[in-house]
């Protein structure tokens, strides 16, 4: 079993967060519990699963962390603390070829910098789907938010991204995963009229049922906005066609009502009622 040394005061906190994403014993021991950082459901003994864990520096913030698992001993704790900016650079700079051979060393790829951004956040910001597949490849987490509150897949949604959010979707990014303001993959690409999107989380069976703070299922929520392919979309899926709102008004009732013409043709279709 490998042993941590007491770090100073100033570094406690990273080196025991460098020590969880590395996989190492002594992050789970009660002096890393005393700085505040190790989470409730962090697993024990259990190398490789992906974990929740808080971090503690002036304000608490969720990171996720994935644990190396077999290979964590290929690299020495300091080392993690210096590769993790290297494969972010790595990542900005589309360098695969130096990413490749940072993952294959054993980086932590599920830590975050400074910002509270992992690797793969970068690359689906920056829209590279080759990096961002090289990346899954290796482990990342495809639900990690970032220090923004956001996740990968919502950075894709607001990018207009559609390849880089078919490929997290199918890499297993929750389709219904919320970011830090609440709001869902699947309201934001109809808020910000991103209907290819939209049809790529519809196929990735994303929950039709949920609401919106205005209790406006993703249905009503598109005929609202005026997002004609969005409603096509969904009521091909013939989910949720006639759900009423909170006043007994159904899709069709409010397709008629802003006079959405192609809606209202959709919805009918799908067996809709008024």
């Amino acid at each position: 079993m490998r042993k941590l040394h007491s770090p100073s005061t100033k570094y406690a906190g990273a080196v025991l967060r460098v020590a969880c994403a590395a996989g190492l014993a002594g992050c789970v021991t009660a002096a890393g519990a005393q700085e505040g950082f190790l989470g409730p459901d962090l697993p024990r003994d259990q190398p490789g699963v992906q974990s929740r864990a808080v971090r503690s520096q002036g304000k608490a913030a969720e990171a996720d962390f994935s644990a190396i698992g077999a290979g964590g001993g290929r690299m020495e704790l300091g080392q993690y603390r210096l590769a993790l900016p290297a494969l972010i650079e790595a990542v900005g700079k589309s360098d695969a070829a130096e990413a490749r051979r940072l993952l294959e060393q054993g980086v932590a790829i599920n830590l975050a910098d400074a910002d509270g951004t992992t690797a793969l956040f970068h690359a689906a910001r920056t829209g590279n789907v080759d990096m961002v597949r090289l990346l899954l490849d290796y482990g990342a987490n495809p639900n990690g938010r970032a220090g923004n509150g956001l996740t990968p897949l919502m950075q894709a949604v607001l990018r207009d991204d559609r390849w880089v959010a078919r490929l997290l979707l199918r890499r297993g990014a929750d389709p219904d995963g919320r970011d830090a303001g609440g709001q869902r993959p699947l309201f934001a690409a109809i808020k910000f009229s991103r209907s290819a999107i939209a049809a790529e989380l519809v196929r990735a069976r994303a929950d039709l049922s949920l609401e919106n703070p205005e209790q406006q299922t993703p249905l009503i929520y598109a005929i609202v906005e005026g997002n004609d392919e969005v409603v096509r979309q969904i009521a091909a899926r013939r989910s949720g066609i006639n759900r009423e709102d909170a006043e007994g008004r159904t899709p069709l009732y409010w397709a008629l009502f802003f006079k959405r013409n192609d809606a209202v043709t959709a919805l009918r279709a799908a067996g809709g009622r008024s």
